[in-house]
């Protein structure tokens, strides 16, 4: 499993944990099924080039995605996509993976998106994330 879907993988898990969706039943990873209607899925993303940059014995990278969330209310969509942002900002501080990786930063790197609506009418919104994790060098 590359990185990126590692971090996507904690992204859905961080929000499972703090009782934003459950996993496979709400929230969904790079596709969204036609139903349920209320949905959160989570997009490994391009926008700003990932980063590697390594310092001494360390390595920093920098990844990014997006949160989409479907909704028949649209307050009810922004409220979930706030639920999602506050769940990230923090389930961060303390989410280390298996191979002691620690995450520095995950943060919000655009104000949620209003996209139009389905062809059965649900409300879509989307935002985007940068994820900054640092680790030693093996």
């Amino acid at each position: 499993m590359a990185y990126t879907d590692l971090a996507v993988l904690q992204i859905a898990q961080i929000l499972q944990n703090d009782g934003v969706g459950t996993f496979g039943t709400d929230i969904f990873i790079s596709k969204e099924p036609e139903s349920p209607d209320n949905t959160i899925t989570i997009y490994k993303t391009g926008g700003l080039p990932d980063n590697t940059l390594k310092v001494g014995n360390y390595t920093q990278e920098i990844h990014n995605f997006q949160v989409r969330v479907r909704n028949n209310n649209y307050q009810s969509a922004h409220t979930t996509m706030n639920s999602v942002r506050l769940s990230i900002e923090k389930g961060i501080k303390t989410l280390t993976d298996s191979g002691g990786t620690d995450y520095l930063k995950i943060q919000m790197v655009s104000l949620p998106i209003d996209l139009i609506r389905d062809t059965t009418n649900r409300c879509i919104i989307t935002a985007n994330f940068t994820c900054m994790r640092y680790f030693l060098n093996s």
